[in-house]
């Protein structure tokens, strides 16, 4: 079977497995945030990374994420990317496998992601990009919507990192991606502070729900800073990243559900 089909199986077995875990929340659980591992001499460690991936895989992840910010996405080129995706989908079958796509370009981004699709992704991450003058909200959301028209049936994780990407996107706005758009399915919120936009965001919801089948969850990083709020408040759209412990952070999101009492048992 060629590459691209082989990809295609495997991610169908993977929406297969998100679709069916949860039919109100696809997006659960933890998301590891994997570096890219590189030799000496700059060329990608492969076995590294597949071992990292296969590691993730029985931690109790619900899947990880690949060449984000964390995973040198600014530094690889396009066929880098083709290896680490191919290399990532084929270690775990099954396992979804979440995809950096970001890219300066509207078109670069929905080609990477196509190329994403293709080699068996379960979804991709998409994040503006800084350009000279401020990009109007109109030309953020239609950045999304270009990738779910150019990818059908791929998952869309938004991503919110002003820190790193220089563009700040209001709540009203990602209240309107998420409206109008049935791919975006999760928002991975890393704007700080977190808690207030991810209050704004859910209370946005009651009011006009996202479009996506079983609604769109929140993806925090710094759960570590507000724990409390997260297993809390916002426990049944939990979804958290975690790079180096992922077997507390499992702990950690299973909590409110009564994981603890389990683990004990």
């Amino acid at each position: 079977m060629a590459p691209a089909a082989l990809g295609r199986a495997v991610a169908t077995t993977a929406r297969r497995a998100l679709s069916t875990a949860t039919t109100t929340n696809p997006y659960r659980g933890v998301w590891p945030i994997m570096a890219t591992p590189f030799r000496d001499d700059e060329s990608l460690d492969l076995d590294g990374f597949r071992r990292s991936v296969e590691f993730m895989a029985t931690t109790g992840a619900a899947g990880c994420t690949i060449v984000g910010v964390l995973g040198e996405s600014n530094r690889l080129t396009d066929k880098e990317r083709e290896r680490l995706i191919a290399c990532a989908v084929a270690a775990a079958p099954g396992f979804p496998i979440c995809v950096g796509t970001s890219h300066a370009g509207t078109k670069a981004t929905v080609d990477l992601s196509q190329m994403a699709q293709e080699l068996g992704a379960a979804a991709v991450m998409v994040t503006p990009t800084k350009e000279a003058a401020p990009t109007p909200p109109a030309a953020l959301k239609a950045l999304y919507a270009a990738v779910q028209d150019g990818c059908p049936g791929l998952d869309i994780v938004l991503q919110d990192h002003p820190a790193s990407t220089q563009v700040f996107m209001s709540s009203d706005l990602i209240l309107d991606i998420c409206a109008d758009l049935e791919a975006v399915r999760c928002i991975k919120l890393e704007a700080v502070p977190t808690p207030p936009k991810i209050a704004a965001l859910r209370a946005a919801w009651a009011e006009r729900p996202p479009a996506s089948v079983g609604g769109c969850t929140i993806l925090t990083g710094l759960g570590a800073l507000y724990a409390g709020f997260d297993r809390g408040w916002n426990r049944r759209s939990r979804c958290l990243q975690d790079a180096s412990v992922p077997e507390h952070a499992v702990v950690s999101a299973d909590y409110p559900r009564g994981g603890r009492g389990r683990a004990a048992a």
